[in-house]
């Protein structure tokens, strides 16, 4: 798992690749 998603599942909550 990369930090990317890590960070990004906080703001969505789902999907962090998916903006």
């Amino acid at each position: 798992i990369t930090a990317k998603r890590i960070l990004g599942s906080s703001y969505t909550g789902s999907q962090p690749d998916h903006e």
